[in-house]
């Protein structure tokens, strides 16, 4: 089916929709029509109100998370430098050369033996515990220490086992 056309004047004339009607109702429900028309007006205006406070809202929510995600990319770009070098301390206000910086880290402290790790508790018995302790690390397993301790104890099992 073709579609209809209408035709639309090129310069249509404003109609004033509330006068025809406002012409035939008496005052009472003039003032009633009038009455709604005002209400209408007020919810219109006050979700304007809302919707541009919301938007505000989203708006500075949007801002606060950009703010964040540049912070956190900050932190994260700060860490893998400070990873990357980590003795990069500014000397005179000169800052160091990345190689100089990797030169001048401190190598890392040697590993202890348990024997050194423990030689600061007071007593014998703290002395035990700790050396037991350590022995618990799997980095401590071919210590001398721990090696005798691992003998004692499977000493101790074919006793009881027997």
């Amino acid at each position: 089916m073709p579609a209809v056309e209408h035709p639309v004047p090129a310069n249509p004339e404003p109609v004033e929709a509330a006068a025809p009607v406002a012409a035939a109702l008496g005052a009472e429900e003039k003032a009633h029509f009038e009455e709604l028309v005002k209400r209408e007006a007020e919810r219109a205006e006050k979700a304007r109100q809302t919707v541009a406070r919301l938007a505000a809202q989203e708006k500075a929510a949007q801002v606060a998370r950009a703010a964040r995600a540049v912070a956190e990319r900050q932190r994260a770009e700060a860490a893998r430098q400070a990873v990357a070098a980590p003795e990069a301390v500014v000397r005179a206000g000169v800052p160091q050369s990345p190689g100089e910086a990797v030169a001048a880290a401190p190598a890392m402290p040697p590993k202890l033996s348990v024997e050194q790790a423990c030689a600061n508790t007071s007593n014998f018995i703290a002395r035990d515990l700790c050396r037991i302790d350590a022995c618990r690390a799997a980095g401590n397993a071919r210590d001398p220490i721990c090696v005798w301790y691992r003998r004692l104890e499977e000493e101790r099992r074919n006793r009881l086992a027997n």
